[in-house]
């Protein structure tokens, strides 16, 4: 309830105060939503651990907790890559590990024997940067264009949780200049649409309709469906 009247900190604050429930259970589930609201607080280090937890607890998502992880660790190899490079470094290194190790685990476990929707979607994501990475000779977290936390900050929910602060915190992660190769993103269709997508969703959540409206008018809205595919 704190969480949907965007007090995120004391939703943490309740959540942080129940994790050490002796019902398996429901320190799964609430390990989960403690995972989910750090993510939304944009406290890295803090949700990195909250989601590594929640593969100890559980084996509903493995793809989905070491992807979040790695999301995780690249927000803060992108927030210390200039003013603190060796501390970014080892950052970047448990980036790649997680995301890399994301894709293999995709497919343990099934919804009516069919793959779960999210790890289908992380499989596609991370193909997608390894051959980016392999065709710009680069190292795979410089590869990766919007932030994908954030993408998953929308997929959750998070935006209509997240305080004007918090708000503020998403649309600044997901700015070029964090991308190793900002000018490359740029001028892709595909990155410019997700940047466009998120930035509209969060500015909507902050009542500038209108300027969301233009931004997803003329960089999403405007092009052909398949013009990616051609």
């Amino acid at each position: 309830m704190h969480a949907y009247n965007r007090n995120l900190a004391e939703a943490a604050k309740i959540l942080g105060a129940n994790s050490d429930s002796n019902m398996k259970q429901i320190a799964t589930i609430n390990m989960f939503e403690m995972s989910l609201t750090t993510m939304f607080l944009h406290d890295y280090e803090w949700s990195a651990k909250c989601w590594q937890k929640c593969a100890d607890l559980s084996q509903w998502s493995p793809t989905m907790y070491a992807y979040l992880t790695g999301c995780c660790f690249l927000e803060l190899y992108r927030k210390l890559r200039t003013g603190e490079p060796e501390t970014a470094e080892k950052h970047k290194k448990m980036a790649t590990d997680h995301i890399r190790k994301a894709p293999p685990l995709a497919g343990r476990q099934k919804v009516m024997s069919k793959e779960l929707p999210f790890d289908m979607y992380i499989t596609r994501k991370c193909a997608k940067w390894e051959e980016r990475a392999k065709a710009w000779d680069v190292d795979l977290a410089d590869a990766i264009g919007v932030s994908p936390l954030v993408e998953m900050i929308y997929f959750w929910g998070g935006v209509k949780k997240e305080n004007e602060e918090q708000l503020q915190k998403s649309l600044t992660a997901v700015q070029w200049r964090w991308t190793t190769h900002p000018e490359k993103f740029e001028n892709d269709l595909d990155e410019k649409a997700i940047k466009s997508l998120l930035e509209g969703c969060i500015l909507r959540n902050m009542r500038d309709c209108d300027q969301a409206k233009t931004m997803l008018q003329v960089d999403v809205l405007n092009h052909e469906k398949y013009l990616p595919l051609l």
